[in-house]
């Protein structure tokens, strides 16, 4: 399974999801949402959001807006068998 982390530069949030990602050992593939413009337009139609809060995290086509309160962590921990 591909784990997708959408980012934008100098993103504290986007910083703390690379550091947890690498700390769980996690293969993760980091794309520079501001490198694509059109880019930002799919996202709001894949995470179904008004708004979109960055890092946003695609796993198998799970989306995940934003770097992570309790619930989210514990869903992607649960997708990626990490227990």
């Amino acid at each position: 399974m591909v784990l997708v982390l959408y980012t934008i530069p100098k993103c504290p949030y986007c910083n703390e999801a690379k550091t947890w990602l690498t700390e769980h050992n996690i293969n993760f593939m980091e794309v520079d949402v501001f490198k694509d413009k059109n880019l930002e337009e799919k996202l709001y139609n894949k995470t179904k959001s008004d708004k979109l809060y960055f890092p946003i995290v695609n796993v198998g086509g799970k989306y995940f807006n934003g770097w992570f309160n309790v619930e989210q962590l514990e869903k992607l921990k649960r997708l990626l068998k990490i227990y």
